[in-house]
């Protein structure tokens, strides 16, 4: 008789139950090949354990360990709030208990109650509107016997054997000890929030991995996550299985408030009986501020101990901010008083505004002048081609043809860009940097800030050639080095420097004051950026242009700061327009 088949998803069940401490992937293979003479590819183990960790019995507790899931479970306390609905019809649906309980190609868990007898799970049924409702809990003699009301907790602890056990007891509402859960709540709120960064996840992909690390795992249990997440602007919870970040571009609100269905528990309708659940959010949002300001100061101080910087902060863009006004709020101020402006000037205002993608509006509601007046250049061929009444007609018969091709002006040709590349931060493949030494001609800055702009872009176009030279594709060179130019322009615009001049003050002002505050990019192209500082300046270290590039490296260990910082900004821009107290926090001490 042939021996059972080892496959994968077998030989991983069988080492959760066995396991007693976190595991990489490669260990996993290491175990597998020791136990079993079987060697599997790493990337084949990642895989089956990213579609199926749950389900083969772990939780992925970062990018490199996994945890067996009866570890997790084992001794982990929660609370249920059972709604009115609930109470009334004498059931539990498995909605409450998810993700400790009740997953999807998981067996329904074995309940006890206080006495040790074992409450009935009932199976799902398809009810009239032609849904199948959630399996639930009897619980029409508890709910008796506890005179249970709305308001009042099960609290519920988790014992694992073969399979999780769970015990119920009986808490009134009036026992409940807010106080004492408040700070763990929070920490579980923002956790939730850090987690779901982007698209919709399963909540048992969230939820497990905090609560496993968690210090109150096992501790007297907070209020349940789900009141929670419907209780934060910042999620969304849909049909009590999804989290959803909340997003400008995502209708989240429509689709929650849609899911009027009976078999969704979880509708943002119970808010309003779980006011008592919500936290302060602004407390909240300072909480996340305050702790990621610690983080960067705990970054700095440790990096003047080792002697990268003095210590002290640069401030020259924050000084340039305080003093320029707004360019879109002087826009606004000049239709305002068009009587004392000539038609022709208001019209073309107007016209822009209606013409102009709402992105470059976005674009130019945020810029300086100077900014401005570069979105609205790097756009002049849509706005010939959506608004020609812009432009005053040519008179092609006053003109004289000159035999002298040098004064012919090439920058209407270099400059025009195809339509569809002019999303913001978007650069074709095709571009080169050599382009930019038509900007450097155009900018409308002194000869130093030209100078140096120039001398960091001939850098820069080394530093492609290099890449190029080394094996990289010409289009992801281009990636790279188009990451360098904000800082370049940065330091030629406030401190006439050219690149291989930067440091740590000023790539600190760059990344935690200046770029977030005038663009609008995910947290993942800031840690692309700080990648491609490192690089960049290593190889000008190579090169012998610099001695010393430990100060980029250190800015490459901070990406994270960078990045969550920037996070937030985008957060109070949405959230919180109308506190400007929030910002100034978050960017403390470049407002102080």
């Amino acid at each position: 008789m042939s021996k059972p088949e080892l496959t994968i998803p077998k030989v991983l069940q069988a080492l959760a139950a066995e396991l007693d401490q976190p595991v990489s992937v490669a260990q996993l293979c290491d175990l597998m090949k020791a136990r079993w003479s079987v060697q599997y590819a790493v990337s084949s183990v990642r895989s089956s354990l990213r579609w199926e960790s749950i389900t083969l019995g772990w939780v992925k507790l970062n990018r490199s360990q996994y945890l067996p899931l009866r570890l997790a479970l084992d001794g982990l306390r929660f609370r249920c709030w059972p709604r009115p609905q609930d109470i009334a019809e004498g059931r539990l649906p498995i909605a409450h208990l998810r993700p400790f309980a009740g997953l999807r190609r998981q067996p329904l868990p074995i309940i006890y109650d206080e006495q040790g007898a074992i409450l009935a799970v009932k199976e799902p049924t398809i009810n009239t509107t032609g849904f199948a409702s959630h399996a639930a809990v009897d619980m029409r003699k508890w709910f008796q016997r506890h005179n249970f009301v709305a308001g009042d907790s099960i609290l519920v602890e988790i014992r694992y054997r073969a399979r999780p056990e769970l015990y119920f007891t009986y808490e009134p509402a009036a026992a409940f000890q807010a106080s004492r859960v408040d700070e763990q709540d929070r920490a579980l709120i923002n956790a939730i929030v850090k987690h779901v960064d982007t698209g919709a996840k399963p909540c048992e992909e969230v939820i497990l991995p905090i609560f496993a690390s968690a210090p109150w795992r096992t501790a007297y249990p907070g209020r349940p996550w789900q009141y929670l997440v419907l209780s934060d602007p910042r999620l969304y919870l849909i049909e009590d299985s999804l989290l959803q970040a909340s997003d400008p571009y995502f209708d989240g609100e429509g689709l929650v408030q849609g899911a009027v269905r009976s078999d969704v528990v979880f509708h943002p309708s119970l808010v309003e009986p779980a006011q008592r659940a919500r936290l302060p959010v602004k407390q909240s949002v300072v909480d996340e501020i305050m702790a990621l300001q610690q983080d960067i100061q705990r970054s700095r101080e440790q990096d003047r101990q080792a002697g990268l910087w003095n210590g002290e902060l640069s401030r020259e863009s924050r000084v340039v901010d305080e003093d320029e006004d707004d360019f879109w709020d002087a826009m606004d101020e000049m239709m305002g008083v068009a009587f004392s402006m000539s038609d022709d000037l208001t019209r073309a205002v107007l016209r822009m505004q209606e013409v102009l993608p709402p992105e470059v509006r976005q674009q130019l509601a945020e810029a300086t002048p100077e900014e401005a007046e570069v979105i609205l250049g790097s756009h002049l061929n849509y706005l010939l081609v959506k608004a020609p009444d812009l432009f005053p007609p040519i008179d092609l018969k006053h003109l004289s043809v000159s035999s002298d091709t040098s004064i012919i002006d090439h920058s209407a040709e270099t400059n025009m860009t195809p339509l569809d590349e002019m999303e913001a931060g978007v650069w074709s493949d095709e571009e080169d940097w050599d382009d930019d030494d038509e900007f450097v001609d155009d900018w409308d800055d002194g000869e130093e800030e030209v100078a140096s702009f120039a001398q960091s872009t001939n850098l820069i176009n080394q530093y492609s050639d290099y890449l190029q030279e080394m094996g990289k594709k010409r289009s992801t060179a281009l990636a790279q080095t188009r990451l360098l130019k904000p800082y370049a322009q940065f330091l030629a615009s406030f401190y006439q420097r050219s690149l291989h001049e930067g440091d740590y003050a000023t790539l600190d002002e760059f990344l935690f004051y200046y770029y977030p505050n005038h663009h609008d990019v995910s947290g993942r192209h800031v840690r692309d950026m700080c990648s491609s500082f490192k690089q960049f300046y290593a190889f000008l270290r190579e090169r012998g242009v610099i001695e010393d590039d430990r100060f980029a490296q250190a800015m490459w260990k901070r990406r994270d700061q960078a990045a969550r910082l920037m996070t937030l900004c985008q957060k109070l821009e949405r959230d919180y327009p109308d506190q400007p107290d929030l910002r100034e926090m978050l960017f403390k001490p470049y407002m102080s």
